[in-house]
């Protein structure tokens, strides 16, 4: 026995197959905007962590270089430790923390910051398109947090002694300038 359907009915089961179709691709589009979005949104507050980071590790310089300019050598009472060949100092701000060592033998500070990534970017896929820095501490190990350094080469004694170095006398005045 042959069941015959109606011009009618196939119609109405080609536009049923058509809508079905159209809202597969609509769905697909739609998680794919969202997948970026995610991912943008992603990699937006990696980029503002990343920017804190140079922040933060510049108070670390900032912290080696008024050591070098207060007494010469850091001190343990300023909370400094030796380790024979640099001192160090570690420094927390909240949640975000940086480590600076002042080498005096290669005159070189190193300041590296560590930044605790929000909750946002922290839970980032496996795949990531690069990658900065890689070392074989815990806290590369760790996805929550950046870390970025800066290295800072000193010399004392610079090329000028003093902001204005004149023979006999300055005169500010404007009168007898030679």
């Amino acid at each position: 026995m042959k069941i015959r359907l109606s011009r009618k009915l196939r119609q109405m089961a080609n536009a049923l197959l058509i809508v079905m179709v159209l809202g597969g691709i609509l769905c697909v589009s739609v998680m794919y905007y969202l997948a970026l979005i995610q991912q943008q949104n992603t990699l937006s507050v990696r980029s503002q962590s990343w920017n804190i980071a140079i922040a933060i590790s510049e108070a670390g310089i900032e912290e080696g270089l008024q050591a070098l300019n207060s007494t010469g050598t850091p001190t343990s009472a300023d909370g400094w430790s030796f380790d024979g060949t640099s001192y160090w100092r570690t420094n927390s701000l909240g949640d975000n923390w940086y480590t600076v060592s002042i080498n005096k033998g290669l005159r070189e500070i190193i300041s590296r910051a560590y930044v605790t990534l929000p909750a946002l970017a922290a839970n980032t896929p496996s795949t990531f398109f690069a990658v900065a820095a890689v070392s074989a501490n815990s806290v590369a190990a760790n996805p929550t947090i950046i870390s970025r350094a800066v290295r800072v080469r000193y010399a004392q004694n610079g090329l000028f002694l003093a902001a204005m170095v004149a023979k006999h006398q300055i005169d500010l005045k404007g009168n007898g300038i030679l």
